[in-house]
């Protein structure tokens, strides 16, 4: 695929400002096991000649990062929203970021705040894919007020499918005329396919969409994204902590401290941000009988809001 890419619109990876900015040093902090990591390891230092700068193995903080973005050199970097997030909290943590050229975030959606922080000094770049199907071809925009929307490029066979409100569905459609889709490798006898991701296009610039989230997306519910951390939603199953919501939020805590022991600070987890579902207000059901996580985090916005007030 990379080396079919050069082939797109006038050799747009090589041409294109975005990816042009990587063909110096980069730090990324992802498991080299996810699609970010290998296009980092093998993608840009091979075809981009990118220097790669990659930073101990350990959980950052945001001393750590600011101190391999300043002595490494960085020009561009690819962090998680949560570090992100993290270092825009702080004078030099925020000044590291504005010194790079672009800043690459993926894994999840970045709150608005520090993108808005960050934009007006540096380029602020979703790389939009999955293990399955890659990238997605896109490529970002000029507008600084949005900059976490993409447009698609035509090998990438995107179609959007209206699923409810203003969220449509990503789906592949096989372009013959192409070998980019790395998808129809893996599923050979399809001529398309639903990825599950939920897209809401730009008010006004036709073509430009942002991810919203995942149709399927109800293994976890997890709210707070634009909020100082995340938020947890249970809706308990009729049984004796029914009505005893303490007891049962007290109950948890001996699981949030194992799972914040192995997490950033910015993603861990606190009691007091625990919402149980109302009885009158229950969690939204897709015609499949799953929970539908947007819905949901729609209907709890109130309840959100009010914990960070």
């Amino acid at each position: 695929m990379s080396c079919g890419l050069k082939k797109i619109q006038e050799g747009w990876v090589f041409n294109n400002p975005e990816w042009e900015a990587c063909s110096s040093n980069q730090i990324e902090y992802l498991l080299v096991k996810e699609i970010v990591g290998m296009a980092c390891a093998l993608f840009f230092t091979c075809f981009l000649e990118t220097t790669l700068v990659v930073g101990p193995p350990v959980l950052p903080t945001p001393k750590l990062v600011g101190d391999v973005l300043n002595h490494g050199k960085v020009d561009v970097t690819i962090l998680s929203p949560a570090i992100i997030e993290e270092q825009c909290r702080t004078p030099g943590g925020l000044e590291s970021l504005r010194k790079t050229k672009s800043v690459y975030y993926a894994g999840a959606l970045l709150a608005s705040k520090a993108g808005d922080l960050l934009i007006s000094h540096t380029h602020v770049i979703p790389p939009i894919g999955s293990s399955e199907a890659g990238g997605y071809l896109t490529t970002g925009n000029d507008l600084p007020d949005s900059w976490a929307y993409v447009r698609f490029l035509e090998p990438a066979g995107a179609v959007f499918e209206h699923r409810f409100d203003d969220l449509y569905e990503l789906i592949f459609v096989r372009q013959p005329d192409y070998s980019t889709q790395i998808i129809f490798y893996l599923y050979p006898e399809r001529d398309g396919y639903e990825t599950k991701g939920l897209w809401t296009e730009h008010p006004t610039q036709k073509g430009l969409w942002k991810i919203i989230g995942r149709a399927d997306d109800h293994s976890a519910l997890i709210g707070g994204h634009g909020y100082e951390g995340p938020v947890l939603l249970i809706d308990l199953y009729p049984g004796p902590m029914e009505d005893d919501h303490a007891s049962f939020i007290a109950s948890l805590q001996p699981n949030i401290d194992n799972v914040n022991r192995q997490v950033h600070s910015a993603v861990k987890l606190r009691a007091d941000r625990i919402i149980m579902a109302k009885k009158k207000k229950p969690f939204f059901r897709t015609a499949k009988g799953t929970v539908g996580r947007i819905q949901t985090l729609r209907l709890y916005k109130e309840e959100i809001a009010a914990i960070f007030e």
